[in-house]
């Protein structure tokens, strides 16, 4: 929908509406009960942006798509995995 009060409402409650959400959550809860599946996600995470970065270095995509263009598809990808 096209209207000035969705337009007003996803630019500032929506933003707005993540860290409500989260002042109500434990934190130590959080980290005791994920366990090793947090760090499974940290380490899959730091290791996909390693990769994207050594990717990003040996294969050409800035001189197919450009200079200003590599970075943005190699992010794209390397989101896309996290």
């Amino acid at each position: 929908f096209s209207s000035p009060i969705y337009d007003m409402i996803n630019r500032s409650l929506v933003p707005l509406a993540i860290p409500l959400l989260l002042f109500d959550s434990d934190l130590r809860r959080v980290l005791t009960d994920t366990g090793t599946l947090l760090l499974a996600f940290f380490l899959g995470a730091i290791s996909t942006i390693v990769g994207t970065l050594a990717a990003y270095t040996i294969l050409p995509l800035h001189r197919a798509l450009g200079v200003h263009d590599g970075w943005r598809v190699g992010a794209a990808l390397a989101a896309r995995h996290i």
